[in-house]
């Protein structure tokens, strides 16, 4: 018999399906028994089914042949017509076709039928290993023809496409193989749920082998990868061109980002894109030295511009956010880097701290901190702001008109910087002890800029308080006034000449007392209670309001008194104070209308009565009285000092006086007087009037009494010029401070000396400094001073040895 085996091809269902089959050999007592038919029990086709057989292995008698079937024999591609269809369906769909080609497919099979085919030599014949060597074969040539596409695609007009149009082209190419590569996967399903499942797993399924392909054959070879880095940057060149507007090519990029991301790919989109931002702005045509802060503010806003606009771009192109962080980062380095942003920040910053600029200094603190470390502005920062503040506290040129603001000037500055930090420089996420040390710095900086001059910004404090005192609240609240008051008190840590600014405010404080000028006791004694926690001395202002108590209590006895002897009613008020709780004051020598004396002398009875040991001092100088002055348009009430109620009591009945019989009529200093009758006559409340005119007073000037004042209120506080801080009293107090610090010195170079017996002169120096710091802050000539006056007193002497060791004299 003639052996037909290699022209059959069996059903395999399963293994071992046709394991027991026997050729059977035809004779007379045993004839073949025909196959019998079952239904159809699976989505095999009508072939498959008919071969189906109802029980175990099955005999088939073939006449005239004698053969054993081998099961694992399978046809070769070109002698199985199953394996040729599916390569031609592969080929008809992936095959690349002009962009432009409206023609449709050429016909192909129906996927029903490539599915049972597939289905057929997969899971029937067990030719997966070679089905998929077909598709990875076909695949791969497919994917050649589309690089070769790639590599000549051409415009319309002929020309190559290159750039971001090239980049179009790429889409459209993946997107046109893709769709496809999922039509053939879903009739090769039983390659991917059969094969590879069960029998490859370590092989890539259908799908991601077509994908695999176009990676390793177009995406990651080096011509293709620099035709897209090209066209990343043309697409860039072309929007920087028009930043208003966006270009046609926007839409392009979520594909092609979608592409790059389904491959693992996306670096080649986003370090190219990254790459392409950087040198851009590295080569920026505005990045050139700026020479002034607003050419240097001009450019900060530009790099803060460019970044947003670059960021925007990244948003709506790159499809990861961390791509956004990077295209920051590139304009910012680009544009700000190599040490640029420092150099920047130094030179607007001044400008910014004095214009009260929170916006751009907030956008500084923010270039800053994303480039480098914050440390470096945070020194550029307090040296800036250091200098606002000696600008402020040492005008060029200076003025007095500048001291007087200078105080105002420094609160608010000191408010800005508050709320510079908090708003602005204090938003860190990552360091939440930021605003802690922005607030350190501007402390640092008050306190270099108040090192720049001394004395006077202390002596500005007490003055700044003591104006504020007499003003009152007005309309702000307690709380507002409170605020008011402590952020004054706020500057009082920055000097080092305190013991300046407590000779001032006490001096003030006891001229609001006595003149009965102050706002109010309760906060008086509230801001007494903060300068005692930094310096005791203040407690003597506890004094003042203890002596002011008992000098109440006492009038309210001396009057009570006087009603119970049925005398007149008493209209002297006395102030009894002890000298040790208050300022020294010239006393003032004036001599007083007898109704005056007399109730003065009432007065001095009923105390020596009480405390007859005690001398009393009259401090006419602090006196003030309240008189009705009767003019033509009508009655006044003025509030007058005492010197001015003993003129103007001169012409109670009309009449005109000289310098000289005014002078000797009240006894009054000479400059003190001048000054007084300067108020009376020449000031903006003229109840007096003087001949010849001028703003001076002088001997022979002749004044009378001005019958046609006229004031619409009724009742007026006039000014006294004697009240005002003059230049002579300044002067005092300035002599007096030295003389304190004087004392201060030397009790202190004593006191050291007494308790360490021996002591080079640089450790005298320092320990000294320690000693009295809390005070006052003397220069090394000081001390120096004084102790060549201790050695001349003989408190202490020269070592014999060396003449810069000083010893202690018992």
């Amino acid at each position: 018999m003639t052996s037909i085996a290699p022209l059959l091809t069996f059903p395999n269902l399963a293994p071992g399906a046709f394991s027991a089959l026997k050729l059977a050999q035809a004779d007379a007592g045993s004839p073949v028994e025909p196959p019998r038919k079952q239904a159809r029990t699976s989505s095999l086709g009508a072939n498959a089914s008919r071969l189906l057989s109802t029980g175990g292995p099955k005999r088939i008698g073939i006449k005239n042949a004698s053969f054993q079937l081998d099961p694992k024999r399978v046809p070769d591609k070109s002698d199985d017509p199953d394996r040729r269809l599916l390569c031609s369906a592969l080929q008809t769909l992936l095959r690349p076709r002009s962009l432009t080609d409206p023609s449709p497919l050429p016909p192909i099979p129906s996927y029903r039928t490539l599915a049972l085919t597939c289905e057929k030599l997969v899971a029937i014949q067990r030719a997966g290993e070679e089905v998929y060597s077909d598709v990875q074969g076909e695949l791969g040539r497919m994917v050649r023809l589309v690089a070769t596409e790639l590599g000549e695609e051409r415009h319309g007009n002929g020309t190559r496409a290159t750039g971001v149009e090239w980049l179009a082209e790429l889409v459209q190419r993946w997107e046109i193989f893709d769709k496809n590569l999922g039509i053939v996967r879903s009739f090769l399903l039983h390659v991917d749920q059969t094969y590879v499942l069960h029998q490859a797993p370590d092989k890539l399924p259908v799908r991601e082998l077509g994908r695999q392909i176009f990676k390793d054959k177009i995406l990651l070879h080096s011509d293709f990868q620099a035709k897209i880095q090209g066209g990343i940057a043309d697409f860039l060149t072309q929007e920087r061109a028009s930043p208003e507007a966006k270009t046609e090519h926007r839409a392009l990029f979520k594909p092609l980002s979608h592409i790059l991301l389904t491959l693992d790919l996306y670096d080649l989109l986003l370090r190219p894109y990254l790459s392409s931002t950087t040198l851009y702005y590295i080569a920026f045509p505005d990045r050139v030295p700026h020479a002034t802060p607003e050419e240097a503010l001009a450019y900060l806003e530009l790099a803060d511009a460019k970044v947003t606009e670059e960021v925007h771009r990244a948003q709506e192109v790159l499809q990861l956010g961390g791509g956004t962080d990077g295209v920051r980062r590139a304009v910012e380095e680009g544009m700000l880097g190599s040490g640029l942003m420092s150099e920047l920040s130094k030179l607007v910053l001044p400008k910014l701290l004095e214009e009260r600029a929170l916006v751009q200094l907030k956008l500084v603190h923010a270039l800053t901190g994303r480039l480098s470390s914050l440390a470096s502005l945070r020194v550029q920062f307090t040296a800036a702001l250091g200098a606002r503040v000696a600008g402020i506290i040492s005008p060029n040129p200076p003025s007095g008109e500048a001291d007087e603001r200078m105080i105002g000037d420094l609160l608010a500055l000191r408010k800005f910087a508050d709320k510079l930090t908090r708003e602005a420089f204090g938003e860190e996420p990552e360091d939440p002890t930021a605003e802690r040390v922005w607030r350190n710095c501007v402390l640092d900086a008050f306190e270099k800029g108040f090192a720049g001059r001394v004395k006077k910004p202390a002596e500005m404090i007490a003055k700044y308080i003591d104006q504020a005192m007499r003003k009152g609240q007005r309309s702000a609240s307690d709380e507002e006034f409170n605020r008011l008051l402590n952020e004054a008190l706020g500057l009082y840590r920055f000097t080092k000449d305190r013991d300046v600014f407590r000779e001032y405010y006490i001096r003030a404080l006891a001229k609001r007392l006595l003149l009965q000028k102050s706002a109010s006791d309760d906060f008086e004694l509230n801001v007494l209670k903060i300068l005692i926690d930094h310096d005791k001395f203040f407690e003597k202002g506890h004094g003042m309001f203890s002596d002011l108590a008992l000098s109440r209590d006492m009038m309210g006895e001396w009057k009570n008194l006087r009603a119970d002897r049925g005398d007149d009613e008493e209209t002297l008020t006395v102030m009894v104070l002890q000298h040790s709780n208050w300022p020294t004051y010239s006393l003032g020598q004036v001599i007083l209308p007898k109704q005056m004396e007399y109730s003065l002398s009432s007065f001095v009875r009923f105390y020596k009565s009480k405390h007859a040991q005690r001398k009393l001092d009259w401090g006419h100088s602090l006196g003030t009285v309240t008189l009705t002055g009767r003019f033509d348009a009508g009655a006044k009430e003025l509030s007058v000092s005492l010197y001015q109620a003993v003129v103007l009591l001169l012409f109670e009945d009309g009449g005109s006086m000289n310098f000289q019989d005014i002078k000797e009529a009240t006894g009054i200093e000479d400059k003190e007087l001048r000054r007084t009758l300067q108020s009376l006559a020449l000031g903006r409340k003229r109840v007096l009037t003087k001949v010849p005119h001028g703003k001076d007073v002088d001997d022979g000037d002749v004044f009378e009494y001005n019958a046609k004042f006229t004031d619409k209120n009724r009742r007026l506080h006039i000014n006294s010029i004697q009240q005002a801080e003059t230049a002579e009293e300044s002067k005092q107090i300035e002599e007096h401070i030295e003389e304190d610090r004087t004392h201060a010195l030397d009790a202190a170079i004593v006191r050291i000396m007494k308790a360490r017996k021996r002591l080079g002169n640089n450790k005298l120096t320092e320990e000294v400094i320690i000693a009295v710091r809390a005070h006052f802050v003397p220069q090394p000539a000081q001390i120096k001073k004084q102790i060549e006056s201790l050695i001349e007193r003989e408190y202490i002497t020269r070592s014999d040895g060396d003449r810069n060791t000083f010893e202690y004299v018992a």
